[in-house]
């Protein structure tokens, strides 16, 4: 199969490890939108301190990260020249990806070193960003007044978004750089105080209480109970593109 049609929608993502759509709060204020489409239209201002509820969300990709294979890795299939196209991210260096006419929701690119050498280290590096790429994060949340609205997240700050604990100021603060970089783990993990997150890159679902009365199910690196599947390996088959939707 082709590589996904440009601009590329991925829904229902959450995109970060422990991200997860319940009850928020909001650090600073932000304007809310009636649709995250180009001809939206403002709504409501969020204010520092008002709860909204995260429903859902969509990552859409403008222009996919392109990674460069610098020696071969049999075990996935690559080989030295070859081309990873790298779209949502979801967690401890699992991105989605494109590559060899498949495409994988779930694909292990923590060997891969940013344009400035940094990312990964010693023998375990094996590939290069040679383009981040261009992505953008809505999510749909629920106002104060039972309203829907959208929020562009490289504009919102909210607490209550990483189900997984660590420092949420700082998971605020990387969001943008999360999206662009895709699997920026080596920044994610110095930015939280838990010495070791590696257990949670293949954990079965996890059942944990959200801010107030509800409880929410993730599954590590990303979107809510059932609404993605486990990790997808380089040998399963792939899944296309989602359609656009209203």
């Amino acid at each position: 199969m082709p590589a996904p049609t440009l601009p590329f929608y991925d829904w229902k993502a959450c995109p970060f490890e422990g991200c997860a759509y319940r009850q928020w709060i909001a650090r600073k204020s932000v304007v809310s939108y009636d649709t995250w489409k180009n001809d939206r239209r403002p709504i409501a201002q969020i204010s520092k301190g008002d709860t909204v509820f995260g429903v859902t969300g969509v990552v859409i990709t403008f222009a996919p990260g392109l990674i460069r294979v610098d020696r071969d890795l049999p075990d996935s299939n690559l080989k030295r020249g070859d081309t990873i196209l790298t779209y949502t991210y979801r967690g401890e260096g699992f991105s989605a990806v494109w590559f060899k006419g498949k495409y994988y929701t779930e694909f292990d690119i923590s060997f891969t070193k940013w344009p400035d050498g940094q990312g990964c280290g010693g023998a375990h590096c094996a590939a290069t960003y040679v383009e981040l790429g261009k992505k953008v994060w809505w999510a749909e949340v629920k106002l104060k007044s039972g309203r829907a609205a959208w929020v562009n997240m490289e504009e919102a700050d909210f607490e209550g978004i990483d189900l997984l604990g660590g420092n949420e100021t700082c998971s605020s603060r990387d969001r943008r750089e999360r999206l662009l970089l895709d699997a920026k783990h080596s920044a994610a993990r110095l930015c939280e105080p838990l010495q070791n997150r590696s257990f949670r890159r293949r954990s079965p679902a996890l059942s944990l209480p959200s801010v107030g009365d509800t409880s929410t199910t993730v599954r590590a690196g990303g979107s809510s109970g059932a609404e993605r599947s486990s990790g997808t390996s380089p040998q399963a088959a792939g899944t296309g593109p989602e359609s656009l939707r209203s």
